[in-house]
């Protein structure tokens, strides 16, 4: 398998259409060798300012994404664009250098370098049905707010807050994301929140 030692990274200033359109497609080739496999396809919409509307279809091939509504969303993100920036331009490339540190230490048998969770099915996400509220404080101090909902998001509702050293330690491998929601601050159904965590975070 031949791993990428330096994933694309998404320029200061790209505009949030080139970046799901052009540039995540890009960077899910890069890292299509490190993928578990997708047992299905799934759509997840991503919603900026509640008016541009972007669909990101994941499928055993790889990553297709389009401007414009799905056609069966499992779940659906909605933020601002300032948000998207920063998750998008600042958040981003910092996790791309982390796994750019794995990618480089990884043997060539091994079938998941990036310990990427292996994708949840539609029935278990349709199963999953509610809404996620997080909220989270950069590096910098500054606080942005996404909106999760699975499926039609009509089911329990779960507000988390959660810090850049509180992510990193995360991304690092230092904590399990059920752990780590056990610590946090939690407002509302805090079961449906360590439910849904597991639900995404099974190993591959």
């Amino acid at each position: 398998m031949a791993l990428a030692v330096r994933l694309p990274r998404p320029t200061p200033k790209l505009a949030p259409l080139n970046f799901f359109v052009d540039y995540l497609p890009a960077l899910a080739r890069a890292l299509r060798p490190t993928w578990p496999v997708v047992p299905e396809p799934l759509e997840v919409e991503i919603v900026l300012d509640g008016k541009d509307t972007f669909t990101l279809g994941l499928t055993a091939r790889g990553l297709a994404s389009r401007a414009g509504p799905g056609s069966a969303p499992l779940a659906r993100a909605r933020l601002s664009t300032s948000a998207w920036r920063t998750l998008a331009l600042d958040l981003l490339p910092r996790v791309l250098r982390l796994f750019d540190e794995r990618l480089a230490k990884a043997g060539r048998d091994d079938a998941n370098p990036l310990a990427l969770p292996r994708p949840a099915s539609a029935a278990d996400l349709l199963a999953a049905s509610g809404t996620v509220e997080v909220g989270y404080v950069d590096d910098a101090g500054e606080r942005i707010e996404v909106n999760v909902s699975i499926a039609d998001g009509q089911g329990p509702r779960a507000h988390l807050d959660v810090t850049d050293a509180e992510l990193w330690r995360l991304l690092e491998g230092e904590s399990s994301l059920a752990a780590a929601i056990a610590r946090l601050k939690v407002k509302g159904d805090a079961g449906y929140l360590i439910r849904l965590a597991t639900l995404l975070t099974k190993p591959a």
